[in-house]
């Protein structure tokens, strides 16, 4: 029967029944507030009548002590309290009978006291102390005769018959407000026990139909979470859960064709694919990972930075790992990525390794990737002896070329016409370009075969500065640029002055090339922060920060280069960057849209002298 019952229904029906107990002790616990809250303020003003009687019954009695005190004494200051209370009792007298209120009898005795107490005023009270005020010795008698003395006994009397019957009045409003409050409490005890009685059947119902089934269906997904996707939940509880259970096992089963897709896709990948816990326990790893893992001989079982310890044993340069896995002990989100060849095998991998989280970004674990380069670097060292190679072939006809050309322009082969000088002047800086070309190529092949030497010595920066302006300066007069020169208390470095004249010249060119007629283009030389600085500002239209980031990379031409045909090869600044590391410095650039760009080199004054550089 529990088993047919809906969720929804069972909700609402043991809903139901909670709020109509709850409502009605509710409604029982406002009815007895609100008894014990009239009662309450009933004792309150009932406290209030016997407060103003008892002050009224104290102006009486100043009455007495005032007059009787300059009755014997004579002296006025003791008249003060007897004037006091004749002015203020008339005003308490009225309290008294507005607080009684509607009680008949009270309100009887009330005025009974009052209109006593200005009886004793007028018959007493005042011819008492107009007689003390003439006839002293009548006023005395009058005294001692102790008729005012009974007068204000009598309306004491009545005081104390009015206290009594209201302090009466005030144990039964209390006694009352007494049981009103016992009756909340047992209201509110009562509706406390039927509600957690009525709570238990709730939650033995909901345990029955509910929970205990999704308990188990828990179970199944925990052993489903940990890989076994065969696991299937049974069909019990409510009816939504039993159709829980079933669309649990539908998609269990979906996950486990999905994961036969998945593994197949990964499976076809030549990158090999491994992916580990945050324990290092290895989860995943597809058949390029273990194939490749198989040929070069590391462990194929343990955990993942025991088969990584086993992986660097083989690989050409071994030493430089054990700090990066101590790195990556250290900090679990560090990402990193290395180039390897494996020693006795001659074949080349990018290995790397990066952090993943889950979709509220919680460290899940880190995956590995391996991805065998051998043939691409074969590429490269092939193309890198070709350029060389060719470069070098190139050199020595183009110099021959410039030579002939020189002498045929210096008229060794005879006069020369107008068109012929002004063709061979196309010659002349054509060859000069390719020359540069040339030599580009060779210093990038250098550079890639680590073979870039530097003849150093000592130098002014600020003469290399001002020979890359002078040179320059044509190129600028022609484009109608102004180029500034700042030279300021420069210092001498150690640096090849081949390499250092070349870099300016790049920079300075490329200023010119792109800063439009009218700009200008400074070049400053000094010493900042213990560094030795060559800066080149130029006027220009600026970079885009995804400029920016491409700038010194080989062959890359801004998309502004391309559209005003520039010339160039895009080696220029990859070149610069190279001869600034090369000399222990930096080269950097600042640049927004429309605002000009700023290049500067950065080289170290204490630049290690004597030796040439690799």
């Amino acid at each position: 029967m529990l088993s047919r019952l809906t969720i929804g229904r069972a909700v609402l029906v043991a809903n139901a029944a909670l709020a109509a107990v709850i409502a009605l002790e509710f409604v029982l616990l406002v009815l007895a507030i609100g008894a014990q809250r009239s009662s309450a303020r009933q004792a309150r003003d009932t406290e209030a009548v016997l407060t103003t009687a008892n002050r009224l019954e104290k102006t009486v009695l100043d009455l007495e002590t005032g007059e009787r005190g300059y009755v014997i004494t004579q002296r006025e200051e003791f008249l003060a309290p007897w004037v006091a209370a004749r002015r203020e009792y008339p005003r308490l007298a009225d309290e008294l009978e507005r607080e009684v209120g509607g009680d008949a009898t009270q309100l009887a005795r009330a005025r009974a006291i009052t209109n006593a107490i200005r009886r004793y005023e007028r018959t007493w009270a005042l011819p008492l102390v107009a007689a003390a005020r003439t006839d002293v010795n009548r006023a005395r008698a009058l005294v001692r005769s102790a008729r005012g003395k009974e007068q204000v006994d009598a309306i004491r009397a009545r005081f104390a018959a009015f206290a009594k019957a209201q302090s009466e009045l005030l144990a039964q409003q209390r006694q009352h407000a007494n049981r009103i409050g016992w009756t909340a409490i047992g209201i509110g005890i009562g509706g406390l026990v039927a509600t957690l009685g009525l709570i238990g059947l709730l939650a033995t119902f909901a345990y029955r139909l509910i929970v205990a089934p999704i308990e188990r269906l828990a179970v199944v997904a925990r052993t489903v979470a940990a890989g076994d996707l065969h696991a299937r939940a049974t069909h019990e509880g409510a009816p939504e859960i039993a159709q829980l259970s079933s669309d649990f096992n539908a998609m269990t089963s979906s996950l486990q064709e999905r994961e036969g897709e998945l593994r197949a896709v990964l499976d076809s990948t030549e990158t090999g694919l491994l992916m580990a816990d945050a324990e290092g326990r290895v989860l995943f790893s597809n058949a390029a990972m273990d194939a490749i893992w198989s040929d070069i001989g590391a462990r194929t079982d343990g955990d993942v930075w025991q088969r990584v310890a086993s992986l660097a044993e083989g690989i050409d340069r071994r030493d430089e790992y054990a700090p990066v896995f101590e790195r990556l002990a250290e900090d679990p989100e560090l990402t990193f990525e290395s180039e390897f060849a494996i020693a006795d095998q001659r074949r080349a991998f990018v290995g790397r390794t990066a952090p993943v989280h889950d979709a509220d970004g919680r460290l899940i674990g880190r995956m590995f990737s391996l991805r065998e380069v051998t043939r691409e670097r074969e590429a490269e060292r092939l193309k890198d002896e070709f350029v060389a190679t060719v470069s070098h072939e190139l050199r020595t006809p183009l110099t021959s070329i410039r030579g002939f050309v020189e002498l045929i322009q210096a008229g060794e082969a005879g006069p020369l016409t107008a068109d012929q000088r002004r063709f061979l002047a196309v010659v002349d800086r054509n060859s000069e370009r390719l020359l540069h070309l040339v030599g580009d190529l060779l210093l990038i092949a250098e550079l890639d075969a680590q073979t870039l030497r530097l003849h150093l010595e000592d130098l002014d920066l600020a003469e290399v500065a001002v020979h890359a302006v002078e040179s320059a300066r044509p190129a600028a007069e022609e484009a109608g640029l102004r180029l500034d020169l700042l030279v300021d208390d420069a210092p001498s470095v150690r640096g090849d002055r081949a390499r250092l004249a070349q870099l300016a010249d790049n920079l300075v060119s490329n200023a010119i090339k792109f800063t439009p007629r009218g700009g200008t283009v400074e070049v400053a030389a000094g010493a900042r922060g213990g560094q030795a600085t060559l800066t080149v500002r130029d006027t220009g239209p600026g970079m885009s920060a995804m400029e920016l980031e491409q700038l010194f990379q080989r062959f890359y031409r801004t998309p502004r280069a391309a559209a005003q045909q520039v010339q160039g090869t895009g080696l220029g600044l990859a070149i610069s960057r190279a001869i600034a590391e090369a000399h222990g410095g930096t080269i950097t650039v600042a640049s927004r849209e429309g605002e000009g760009t700023t290049f500067t080199l950065e080289l170290p004054l204490d630049t290690a002298s004597g030796q040439s550089r690799r």
